[in-house]
């Protein structure tokens, strides 16, 4: 496999580079399989490709695994690192293909193509990492659910990057129904694939979700803060004037009672701050990415700014994606 470097002042024509390939994987035998080019990592200031870093199998552990490799100008690039491995945590016929990825709010996120080659299925999971060397992964289901039999993404799932447009977040995929030559040769006619469009919420990767309450029309279950569920933050200082939620209401997805969500600002050994405890706090029961949280109908807390603080956010009927000063 070779990698071509072309320039364009225009994006219509393009000029190769004259040291081309500035990538060739026959210098590195039984290492790059399929490959993501990231492009420029603002973070760690250099331009990034991710790959399955073991040609199909070919690396000391038997199984595809992934890698990183780095670029100060796109030409010279660095031997492959490999980055994430399957673990204890994963099924014994874990592999991992491939690896899309962004840096997104200071952080990178991942979509790692899992591939079960016992059953012969591929889907993604969603990884993050904060030095674009050690990922975590603490979610190990599918974060695009393949479809049903029959359905054109019922086997496996090939997603890309995501892209963050307006509001949302664009996660193109290609599903086939079909993995193994012998599930397509099996399905003949029947076999097929498309391309898919997954969204989520702008910060949707995650969410905290809470208490799903009660139904419309059962007896209430109370106002007080018992009646919420509950989530603490470390202590931290802010810059900024006004609290800001992106959050969902989740009654239509659950079917449940009404949204509510409210926000105490605690001190670094968790006493409430007068005039923002639970009780002063005015109630968010919309969906919104940027709800300003406010205390009494007061929203101003650039008095506080520089010093320690700690939220506590109650909710219940919700899903709270992030939340940040401006």
């Amino acid at each position: 496999m070779k990698f071509d470097l072309f320039f364009s002042p225009d994006g219509l024509e393009w000029m190769p580079h004259q040291g081309n390939p500035v990538i060739d994987t026959s210098d590195l035998p039984g290492r790059w399989g399929p490959t993501n080019f990231m492009g420029w990592d603002p973070i760690r200031k250099v331009y990034a490709v991710h790959m399955e870093n073991c040609h199909h199998r070919k690396c000391p552990l038997g199984k595809r695994v992934i890698g990183r490799s780095e670029s100060p100008d796109m030409v010279s690039w660095s031997d492959a690192e490999t980055i994430i491995i399957p673990d204890g945590g994963d099924y014994p016929d874990t592999e991992f293909y491939a690896m899309p990825a962004i840096s997104y709010e200071g952080i990178y996120i991942g979509l790692l193509w899992n591939f079960r080659t016992t059953n012969t299925t591929h889907y993604p999971e969603l990884v993050f990492s904060r030095d674009g060397i050690h990922y975590r992964r603490p979610y190990r289901e599918p974060f695009i659910v393949q479809g049903g039999a029959g359905d054109f993404d019922g086997v496996s799932i090939y997603a890309g990057s995501p892209v963050v447009h307006g509001e949302k977040i664009l996660i193109y995929y290609s599903g086939v129904n079909w993995r193994s030559p012998e599930t397509l040769l099996e399905l003949g006619n029947r076999a097929g694939g498309a391309i898919g469009l997954a969204t989520i919420p702008l910060d949707g990767f995650v969410s905290l979700d809470g208490n799903r309450g009660l139904a419309p029309g059962m007896a209430s279950d109370g106002k007080g803060p018992e009646s919420f569920s509950q989530a603490v933050t470390r202590s931290f200082s802010f810059t900024g004037r006004q609290l800001y939620l992106n959050m969902r209401s989740a009654l239509q997805q659950w079917g449940v009672g009404p949204c509510e969500v409210r926000v105490e600002l605690l001190g670094p050994t968790y006493e409430p701050l007068p005039g923002y405890t639970f009780g002063d706090s005015d109630p968010i029961t919309e969906t919104g990415i940027s709800q300003v949280v406010s205390w009494k109908g007061g929203s101003q807390i650039d008095h506080l700014a520089g010093a320690p603080v700690k939220l506590r956010f109650y909710f219940k009927n919700a899903k709270i994606y992030s939340f940040q000063f401006r």
